[in-house]
Parts: structure tokens; C-alpha cells; sequence
């Protein structure tokens, strides 16, 4: 998992290998897109998903994980918090694995860590790495937020 702001995208060498997603989340027009699935003409078969949401309480959020993308959850607009941890830590399945979508479900464990992504903030989450998206900052103020995630085919990242 890395977690940084956009500005510094250049200072993992990891994410040399995606440069062209950082091209798209570093234009200002790509979160004013309307929602929807939109092709990163990338070569490695990645796509974006531009999403708006209000955040929710962490009881309603759900834990999840995928296999063969890595995301790239980027901040246009807004505030939120991103609950994460490994997936090889024991988590309980909540939801089996979809293949069709790419997406497991876990049950919360109580020892989940939440970094706080503002506007301008990413996160890539590896296919080892649980998340739990879309949580309010301040447990009674919910915030509007415009996301970007970029779906990247997980080999991208393999050596």
C-alpha cells in the first residue's frame, strides 16, 4: 500500500510502471467527468471509475479486497477515511470472492487502521491489501466526496 499526495507520485519508483494513470488523476477535468467507467488507453487493460458519494459511518462500511486489479483511490473533491489492513491477517469472509467483479468482502476486524485522504490524496491498495473506503472523517459530519479509482491489472505490479 502506498498513501501520498498526488505531488509526490514521482517519488515511488512503484508507480513509475503507471504513469500514465497519474497523467489522468493529475488533470483537474477528469473528476468533473460524469460518473462511469472510462478505458485508460495504458496498454495493460486499466480503466477508471469517476464516483460520487456521501461518506458513511464505519459500521456501514465494507471491508474489501481483490485478486486481479490493484486499485488507485484518488480524492478530486472532499474528505474521507480509508480503513486498511492485510488480508493475510486472518480475516473472516463476509461476502466469497465474485470473480465476474473482482471483489471479496470481509467482517471489520477490530484492529482495522484508517489513514485520512484529502482532496488531492491517493492510495494504491494491492491485491493483498483490505480496504474500507468511503468513511466519514467526523463521526457526526458526513462529506461529500468525488473519487476517481483506477482499476490496474494487479501483474502490472508483479517483478
Amino acid at each position: 500500500m502506498i498513501a501520498d499526495n498526488i505531488k509526490n507520485w514521482s517519488s515511488h519508483p512503484t508507480l513509475f510502471k503507471i504513469d500514465k494513470v497519474f497523467d489522468i488523476l493529475e488533470d483537474p477535468n477528469t473528476y468533473k467527468l460524469p460518473d462511469g467507467r472510462y478505458e485508460v488507453n495504458d496498454g495493460n487493460g486499466s480503466y477508471f471509475l469517476v464516483q460520487r458519494y456521501s461518506t458513511i459511518f464505519p459500521k456501514d462500511g465494507k471491508l474489501e479486497a481483490h485478486r486481479r486489479f490493484a486499485d488507485v483511490q484518488f480524492i478530486g473533491s472532499g474528505a474521507e477515511r480509508i480503513g486498511h489492513c492485510k488480508v493475510d491477517k486472518g480475516l473472516e469472509i463476509m461476502q466469497a470472492y465474485n470473480p465476474d467483479k473482482d471483489i471479496i468482502f470481509y467482517k471489520t476486524p477490530s484492529s482495522l487502521f484508517y489513514d485520512l485522504y484529502r482532496e488531492r490524496d491517493f492510495g494504491l491498495f494491492l491485491p493483498e491489501d483490505a480496504h474500507m473506503p468511503k468513511i466519514r472523517v467526523v463521526a457526526n459530519q458526513t462529506r461529500d466526496v468525488i473519487k476517481v479509482v483506477v482499476k490496474i491489472p494487479a501483474d502490472v505490479f508483479k517483478i
